[in-house]
């Protein structure tokens, strides 16, 4: 019987992919932050043009970091399948719960939008 090949290249593109939702949930919420001691108050929906703020970068980033979770999201699934299941032959449940818990956890808290701060940067 063949011995399962450990890739360790696999196993940190994993993590990278099962961690990209964290940094892109964190970098909204520091601008979320950001936003809030700037102006005093918690932003609201058109009050005030998240543009007009004065961080542009950060606003791109955010932006960039958001569209890219469904695109890297479905990278990650295939990755998965691909990396983990067919060379190591695990239980598809192993492979893919370190990609889809993340994910589904930021798709969750971008529907439900706790603060409506989604709403307040796609306006």
């Amino acid at each position: 019987m063949e011995q399962p090949v450990f890739n360790p290249f696999a196993s940190k593109l994993q993590w990278a992919f099962g961690l990209f939702p964290a940094v892109a949930l964190t970098c909204f919420y520091s601008f979320v932050i950001r936003s809030r001691l700037e102006l005093g108050h918690w932003p609201t929906y058109d009050h005030p043009d998240p543009k007009l703020l004065g961080f542009e970068l950060h606003y791109s980033l955010v932006w960039l970091l958001l569209m890219l979770t469904p695109v890297l999201g479905l990278m990650a699934v295939i990755f998965s399948v691909r990396a983990l299941v067919v060379p190591l032959r695990l239980p598809w449940w192993k492979a893919l719960l370190p990609v889809v818990v993340p994910f589904g956890a930021a798709f969750i808290i971008i529907l439900t939008d706790p603060g409506g701060f989604f709403g307040w940067l796609a306006d």
